[in-house]
């Protein structure tokens, strides 16, 4: 059910979304949510990276896969909050941290695991 709530805010499961430059596909969605609020948030992102996502030496630019990030943790929330039965509020990051296993190239496959760890009411 959580999957479903996911699937329908950021489109159709499988669906390419898109970043400039690059198109990433979310899949594994899991939402877990207790006495009304959201504890767990995971999905996996994989994209092919694209020469228009690359810096001149031909490798990934770390700000595509802080983007990435950033709009799926956002999207992640709001599915939480709707599993949760609760209105869709007004969401940031308020700390992004996001971990370079190695470099990608042009054409290399990434997958990204992406989570949100903490959600508070206040900064």
């Amino acid at each position: 059910k959580g999957l479903q709530l996911f699937v329908d805010l950021v489109a159709h499961e499988g669906h390419k979304h898109h970043v400039p430059g690059c198109q990433f596909k979310v899949t594994g969605a899991d939402l877990t949510v207790k006495k009304g609020r959201l504890q767990t948030a995971t999905c996996q992102v994989v994209f092919e990276v694209p020469a228009e996502a690359c810096n001149q030496a031909g490798m990934l630019f770390g700000g595509i896969v802080s983007s990435i990030t950033d709009i799926i943790t956002s999207c992640l929330i709001h599915a939480g909050e709707l599993k949760a039965k609760k209105r869709w509020n007004l969401s940031f990051s308020t700390f992004l941290g996001v971990e370079y296993v190695r470099g990608a190239a042009i054409g290399d496959t990434v997958v990204m695991q992406v989570g949100v760890d903490k959600i508070s009411k206040t900064l």
